[in-house]
């Protein structure tokens, strides 16, 4: 009798098991390292702003539902921009990605995906959102949401909320979002910049459905062509936000013209959706002063 108990708890601790992993992308679909889902739909530009700025963001881990809780905003913040940034994997291509949203209990309806990466052959479509909430945020406090994929979908991995604000404690400098869905796995994906100027900056960059892993091939993160994070045989996307997302604060130095980020990922198949820079205004903007850049002369 206790043999038979055994052999039945295995299998239930194994079915289990097997149940948990095909709940994630990389392990559901791709187990041998043979696949390719190339970079070609990286973030692209979604707010830019210049002036006396930052950005602060919460996370929250997988599931359709939870609440981000903002505790870094300086007391004198004045909130410009605020964004929900999500993806939702899809088993089908689908003519639209759309989800159920509702943001601190302001019913959104079913909103459409901004953009979308299609499946490949019996793989998995995803779609990115990136929903303006900035009526929405009022300061540092804890924010629900509640986020359901519409026709089938396997889930949201992660979750984020980014904040830009202006305050006269911060220098002025330029910041720009960009965000999308990048389905990526054994490849690169690279996207730019175009606002800051020279000198120092920092880099953020939001991706869900990674996984604490020791990857086939190279998990990095490279900044106008320098490795900046990772590298070969590196486990860098290794959900260090919480359940299935990272988060990254890189600081970076920044040229005026183009910058561009790359991400690289070897086995581990994730969904990159956002990346941001903030470093000095550009030429354009330095040519035409503003109060706020004259204020900030005189700190």
């Amino acid at each position: 009798m206790f043999k038979v108990t055994a052999v039945l708890f295995f299998i239930l601790i194994l079915f289990m098991s097997v149940a948990i992993a095909e709940n994630v992308p990389s392990s559901a679909f791709f187990e041998e390292p043979t696949s390719r889902i190339s970079g070609d739909n990286p973030p692209t530009p979604l707010f830019e702003y210049t002036g006396q700025c930052d950005l602060v963001f919460a996370g929250a881990t997988m599931g359709e539902s939870g609440s981000f809780d903002l505790t870094t905003l300086p007391d004198d913040a004045t909130i410009i921009a605020a964004y929900f940034i999500t993806g939702i994997w899809y088993e089908d291509n689908l003519d639209s990605y759309s989800m159920a949203f509702n943001f601190n209990g302001t019913d959104f309806g079913v909103v459409d995906a901004d953009t979308y990466d299609e499946a490949i052959e019996d793989g998995l479509g995803l779609g990115g959102f990136s929903h303006d909430v900035t009526a929405e945020v009022t300061g540092n406090s804890s924010y629900s949401f509640s986020a359901v994929g519409i026709e089938g979908n396997i889930g949201p991995y992660g979750h984020l909320l980014t904040v830009v604000y202006t305050s006269e404690s911060l220098p002025f400098r330029a910041l720009q979002l960009l965000s999308g869905a990048e389905s990526l796995q054994f490849d690169s994906s690279t996207a730019s910049f175009d606002v800051v100027g020279d000198g120092q900056g920092m880099l953020h960059i939001f991706t869900e459905a990674d996984q604490p892993e020791a990857s086939d091939g190279e998990e990095s993160i490279r900044f106008n062509g320098s490795l900046i994070a990772g590298g070969p045989g590196s486990d860098l996307f290794a959900s260090n936000g919480g359940d299935f997302f990272s988060y990254f604060e890189l600081p970076v130095t920044v040229q005026s013209g183009s910058n561009s980020v790359t991400i690289t990922t070897g086995e581990d198949w994730f969904g990159w959706h956002f990346a941001a820079l903030v470093g000095p205004p550009g030429a354009v903007e330095t040519r035409h002063s503003t109060w706020d850049q004259l204020k900030s002369y005189f700190r």
